[in-house]
């Protein structure tokens, strides 16, 4: 995914990148707190689409009824 995006944020992937970026001022801190927010959007939506993704999944047909069921 760097390699893919690198060119786009300096591999801003997640918070353990740009922070340390912030401190040794690479960035400014406006740039850092706008990369952290778009970081955290990004995780929560992966985060739900994944959720609702794995709901569907365990209630289909397609689901072998040996499997736990996901809450």
């Amino acid at each position: 995914m760097v390699y893919a995006f690198g060119h786009v944020s300096g591999a801003h992937i997640n918070p353990a990148v740009t922070i340390p970026m912030m401190i040794t001022r690479k960035i400014g801190i406006a740039d850092g707190v706008g990369y952290i927010i778009s970081q955290l959007i990004g995780a929560v939506a992966a985060a739900a689409t994944l959720s609702n993704f794995t709901r569907t999944w365990s209630q289909s047909k397609l689901c072998n009824s040996r499997w736990p069921q996901v809450i």
